[in-house]
């Protein structure tokens, strides 16, 4: 069964209109009369459950968007999905307790999060995450992957295989590819094939994302709608990709944050 006023619930694997990284996200479209108190009430239990889970540090945001309001907040990188759980939790646990029904205590929700966390920990796929962050290394956050650097010397590894820190020759991942990112209303894809072909002519292999596809050189990945998180990753990981432009739509930004540092 859905919750009340729930539209959208997903994870946050970078930079985002309201988190600096990672995170989960739920968009809800409460009546406006009870709008505020069920934020408030929201962000309580949120607060309360992350100190139960320890995660204290995390950033907490709220934006209200006409009649609707976004609900964010940060977790561990290899906590993602169950945070997306956590979040609803909250919202729901707000709505029980504004409309004075019976919901699950705190002590007993943050009990039950916390064995699911223990079933989840990813320590190696949080260590390498955080090492490439102290390090400004760029990385790819993937549906089940994770990979440092970009073009030839990008590698990417399975988020249950990911190598030690220590392991690592980390000068390697100390290469960014020149990446331009083009967004706004109209004239996007327009502006990305004319800084394409700006690139080729200086000599670049450019890789490029839009709306219509993605093309590393004079080779086409795919043809769709690749505007989003997913053709960015599809081109800053390819070995030919010397420079890339990278449409970036509304949707993609809220849905699944940007794809780049």
């Amino acid at each position: 069964m859905g919750l009340p006023y729930l539209i959208d619930s997903r994870r946050l694997t970078g930079p985002s209109l309201l988190l600096p990284g990672p995170g989960a996200i739920i968009e809800v479209a409460p009546p406006e009369d009870e709008a505020s108190k069920l934020i408030a009430h929201w962000r309580y239990f949120m607060r309360e459950m992350r100190r139960r889970l320890g995660w204290q540090g995390m950033p907490i945001a709220t934006r209200r968007l006409g009649s609707n309001a976004m609900l964010a907040a940060g977790a561990p990188v290899d906590m993602l999905a169950l945070a997306t759980y956590l979040n609803e939790w909250c919202w729901d646990a707000a709505i029980a307790r504004f409309d004075g029904d019976r919901f699950e205590s705190l002590p007993e929700a943050g009990e039950r999060y916390n064995r699911r966390v223990e079933r989840r920990l990813n320590l190696p796929y949080r260590r390498l995450y955080n090492a490439a962050m102290r390090r400004k290394v760029q990385l790819q956050l993937g549906d089940g992957d994770i990979s440092l650097g970009e073009g030839e010397r990008c590698q990417t590894w399975n988020t249950d295989e990911v190598p030690a820190p220590s392991e690592l020759d980390w000068a390697r991942y100390r290469h960014w590819v020149p990446t331009a990112i083009v967004t706004g209303t109209n004239g996007k894809t327009t502006t990305t094939r004319m800084l394409v072909r700006i690139l080729e002519a200086a000599g670049h292999t450019p890789g490029f994302c839009s709306t219509d596809l993605v093309q590393i050189g004079d080779e086409v990945l795919g043809r769709d709608d690749y505007s989003g998180p997913g053709g960015a990753r599809a081109v800053l990981r390819h070995p030919k990709t010397t420079a890339a432009v990278l449409e970036t739509a509304r949707g993609g930004l809220l849905r699944r944050g940007l794809q780049v540092r």
